[in-house]
């Protein structure tokens, strides 16, 4: 099962479903790439698409009950930096089986090519719950909230400055606070609960891709301060349990001599590690700091 796809990076896409060589137009509702490095973009671009196919296929009766469990996103040179670059994503629903909890679980991969090289590659995993069957891991996970993003104030505490973490928009900004010594920093994050791309659809819970970018933010403040380059060109993310909106989650990051030009993520909430990942960034001289959005 193969979805081609053109995205007007980073804002618009649509895409033709092929099933056993029968082309079935799937329509994708156009999401908000409001997001940072091309990279990261991109990784959200593959989720968004992975999950219309997904639904748009009849794989899974509902994209709104995809629990992400994993994804892994490497950019190539050749990735286009302006606005309005046309890039070609093709997905494919691989496969198919249970994860630890019973539920039904599905692996995607992707490429993206830009007038014909390839820009990005990777993969993620999902698996699909219900209502009942996400009530089930709501409990395993001892949930005491039960307000949706929509309920809550529009932030809980004050953002860093767009500046320090290399935006332009206080919207977009993820970090309440970033402490940083050497090789090593520790934060927590502060969600804007009526972002429109974070946050529009009707969760309970922290969305995958809220860490993705949230990781980033935080290594791009950190090279800021310490004039390093400040693009991500690869990461790869596992999601360990579902974390609550209300509750303060933390960011570690660590990087030594035997991970150069990486770095390693921890989020925890409630002393309990809700995802983990790898971050490369682009080596070499110190890119212009340009604010993204």
């Amino acid at each position: 099962m193969l979805v081609e796809l053109v995205a007007i990076f980073p804002r618009r896409q649509s895409a033709v479903a092929h099933i056993d060589g029968t082309a079935d137009t799937a329509l994708l509702d156009p999401p908000e790439l409001l997001l940072t490095d091309n990279v990261v973009a991109l990784g959200n671009a593959m989720i968004e698409s992975g999950a219309a196919a997904l639904a748009e296929l009849a794989v899974v009766p509902h994209r709104n009950g995809l629990i992400l469990l994993s994804l892994n996103v490497k950019s190539h040179p050749t990735t286009p930096a302006a606005r309005g670059s046309v890039i070609r994503l093709a997905v494919a629903v691989g496969k198919r089986g249970r994860s630890r909890s019973g539920l039904p679980k599905f692996g995607c991969s992707f490429r993206g090519t830009y007038e014909g090289h390839l820009v990005a590659a990777g993969s993620f995993v999902c698996c699909y719950a219900d209502q009942d069957a996400y009530a089930r891991v709501r409990d395993a996970r001892s949930f005491r909230g039960t307000k949706r993003a929509s309920e809550l104030p529009p932030r809980l505490s004050e953002p860093l400055n767009p500046r320090q973490v290399g935006r332009r928009q206080w919207r977009n900004v993820l970090l309440g606070q970033l402490h940083t010594q050497a090789w090593q920093a520790s934060g927590v994050l502060c969600l804007p609960f009526n972002h429109p791309a974070h946050f529009r659809l009707p969760l309970d819970h922290v969305p995958g891709m809220v860490f993705v970018e949230a990781a980033s933010q935080a290594i791009t403040a950190y090279h800021l301060r310490h004039g390093l380059p400040t693009r991500v060109s690869s990461f790869n993310m596992r999601f360990l349990a579902i974390a609550e909106l209300a509750r303060e989650i933390h960011v570690h990051l660590s990087q030594n001599s035997t991970t150069a030009d990486k770095w390693h993520v921890v989020f925890d909430q409630d002393e309990t590690q809700v995802a983990t990942g790898t971050f490369g960034y682009a080596s070499g001289h110190r890119e212009a700091a340009v604010p993204r959005p």
